[in-house]
């Protein structure tokens, strides 16, 4: 059988009979959700089967369409009983499923993204809401850590409402693969120390300045293939820092290295 689709998948979620359910489908299980929530009130706005029907139909359509799962609809439920004293309309019911009016605006979730994807960057402990975050951050390329709200807010809107259903896993990082540190002497320990400490000189975005680790992960990731590709400039430079601060790049790394480098004879820590 053919793989689903996204949204194939979502409507099948919805519609395939249950056994936990005694064979019911989790959208008509929704209907007696809100008739149990709201006796009387929600049964009265349909005059027959025909206003079941077009209600089921309508809504289906709108889970399918805005990516609507199972588990956001439990959200929804929840949200419905604690901030809506009526039965909910269907643009109600979308907005309870992503956490209604208490939610994070987009800028919040791109701020609380930066910050994991930061912590990711440097293999610290990370903390995701959600999948559809980690996914949505993913789309956003390497921009996520060294742009402001306000200059990809458009293309941030449109990687949340992208990945709004990717619930796919996140994956681990590997340990830090960074090599041990070379011998040197006194006076070029505090210098080397003092660059690891600075920001990179020459790669500032906006107010925000990644560090070496950063880089470093970069390319870690890089050759490890899990990199995104639509962030490819950051590889370059990535490439050109770690060069330029002694570190011996991988063969992946080598690719994204600018062609006035690959051309000198040796690496800087191969020569040293």
């Amino acid at each position: 059988m053919d793989s689903l689709t996204p949204s194939m998948a979502n409507a099948a979620a919805w519609t395939e009979p249950r056994n936990q359910l005694d064979g019911l489908a989790l959208i008509d299980h929704l209907y007696n959700q809100m008739d149990g929530m709201y006796p009387n009130l929600w049964r009265a706005n349909f005059k027959g089967e025909s206003a079941i029907a077009n209600w089921r139909a309508s809504w289906l359509e709108a889970f399918v369409e805005e990516g609507i799962t199972p588990l956001m609809a439990a959200t929804g439920i929840k949200v419905c009983r604690r901030e809506h004293d009526m039965p909910p309309s269907l643009p109600k019911f979308l907005k309870a499923c992503r956490g209604g009016e208490s939610a994070p605006d987009a800028e919040a979730l791109y701020y609380r993204a930066a910050t994991e994807m930061g912590k990711r960057r440097a293999h610290l402990p990370q903390s995701w809401p959600s999948p559809a975050l980690y996914w949505a951050a993913v789309a956003m390329g390497g921009d996520i850590l060294t742009s402001e709200y306000r200059h990809v807010a458009g293309r941030w809107k449109a990687a949340l409402d992208a990945n709004r259903s990717n619930m796919a896993p996140i994956p681990d990082v590997a340990p830090d693969r960074a090599l041990p540190a070379p011998k040197m002497d006194s006076e070029t320990a505090k210098r080397r120390m003092a660059e690891l400490g600075g920001a990179v000189k020459g790669f500032n975005h906006g107010e925000g300045r990644l560090k070496l680790d950063c880089w470093k992960a970069i390319a870690d990731e890089t050759e490890r293939g899990v990199y995104p590709k639509a962030a490819s400039f950051c590889q370059t430079m990535a490439a050109e820092v770690l060069f330029k601060h002694g570190y011996k790049l991988g063969p992946e790394m080598l690719k994204h290295l600018p062609a006035k480098y690959r051309d000198e004879e040796t690496n800087p820590m191969e020569a040293a």
